[in-house]
């Protein structure tokens, strides 16, 4: 593996087949991680059914049953919703043809507000209070790759709730088309090459793998940062012996160098497009 440098049209690098494969896969495996969690339990529906997958379709048959029960109103309680001024002017023309009904301002005034009485009746009927909390991530590679958004632990919780599908799906993009750059690469036997339009999810992708590795490696200050950078020299000088330890801190100190080339390769006019 090589530093990233400048090139017409963008950004490349040098890196071996085996390189490129293993970090592919590692991304690949995270992707999978973050699918997992994308498409976990919905946190709304406590009463899901035990034992089922979420692709499922007879899992989705209670709730679909239960949605489809709901009590509407018969065909002859329907009434049309007409706009203030569609009603207004339905009264003042049915005055027109029968001036015995003698309808008063008031009643047409009155009448004008039913659409708006009636739509505040709806809203009121769908007023609910959701489950609005979502637990951190169980796997600590998620966890590591989606931080806390607070540091209060209610609001931390309730802001999951709100962001981690979104989040998840956005990490996993990135991870799946970087693996497949580098996956390219090595079997063509050329230079990984990043351009202005993949740049944000190369940069996402390399950091996110960093930041997965981070949390198992238990990297939280300089010091520890520093014991895991010692880790990975002594792990290449004996790979034999290096241990699982051995080999995540390899690759985290191998993919911060290399993230951090390519943050200096991008003030080269050349990578501008």
């Amino acid at each position: 593996m090589r530093p990233f440098f400048a090139d017409d049209g963008g950004w490349s690098a040098k890196i071996s087949s085996i390189e490129a494969h293993t970090i592919a896969q590692t991304m690949r495996a995270l992707a999978a991680l973050l699918e997992e969690e994308e498409n976990a339990l919905d946190f709304a529906h406590e009463d899901w059914p035990a034992g089922q997958e979420d692709n499922d379709a007879e899992a989705l048959r209670p709730f679909h049953s239960a949605m489809t029960a709901q009590e509407l109103p018969k065909k002859e309680e329907q009434t049309p919703q007409l706009s203030e001024e569609e009603l207004l002017d339905y009264l003042r023309r049915k005055k027109q043809k029968s001036p015995e009904l003698g309808v008063s301002e008031d009643e047409e005034m009155r009448a004008a507000s039913q659409e708006k009485r009636s739509d505040e009746e709806v809203l009121a009927s769908l007023d609910f209070e959701p489950v609005q909390t979502r637990e951190k991530p169980a796997n600590p590679f998620v966890a590591a790759m989606i931080h806390p958004m607070s540091t209060d632990a209610r609001h931390a919780a309730e802001l999951r709730a709100l962001t981690t599908q979104s989040i998840c799906s956005k990490k996993r993009a990135a991870l799946s088309h970087v693996a497949q750059e580098l996956e390219n690469a090595a079997i063509r036997g050329t230079d990984v090459h990043v351009t202005s339009r993949s740049l944000n999810s190369w940069m996402m992708a390399l950091n996110d793998v960093r930041q997965a590795l981070s949390g198992p490696l238990g990297i939280t200050d300089d010091k520890s940062a520093l014991r895991i950078a010692a880790l990975a020299e002594a792990a290449s000088d004996d790979p034999e012996n290096a241990g699982d330890e051995g080999v995540l801190a390899t690759m985290y100190v191998v993919l911060a160098w290399w993230q951090e080339s390519l943050l200096e390769a991008l003030g080269d006019i050349k990578g501008k497009d």
